[in-house]
């Protein structure tokens, strides 16, 4: 079983989410702090779901760096690479998705 960061808006968060768990998985969802609606439903959607495999962490940038110095085996992350909390190198070694908006480019790692 591993352990799953995804900090994804609504729309991208909901196809890693759903690989983690029917794959036995734990998953922490951290949705964007910019869109606090769609957070808001997020949190409310999985509390339909098994609470102890989906958890939704909402915040901003000190709840994030919070979840970052904790063990993920792996990272699910779309958004702007130019925030500063992601300068981690623990980051980027977990990391195995990156949509990065301001240019269209992924970055991909198994």
């Amino acid at each position: 079983m591993l352990v799953l960061l995804i900090y994804a808006n609504l729309g991208l968060s909901l196809e890693p989410l759903i690989g983690a768990v029917a794959a036995g998985n734990v998953a922490i969802l951290k949705p964007s702090e910019l869109s606090p609606a769609s957070s808001s439903l997020l949190s409310t959607l999985t509390t339909y779901l098994d609470n102890k495999a989906i958890k939704v962490i909402q915040g901003g940038p000190e709840e994030t760096q919070q979840l970052l110095e904790q063990r993920w085996d792996k990272i699910f992350f779309t958004g702007d690479i130019n925030v500063s909390y992601l300068g981690d190198s623990i980051f980027w070694s977990k990391l195995i998705l990156l949509k990065i908006f301001s240019s269209n480019r992924y970055y991909i790692r198994y």
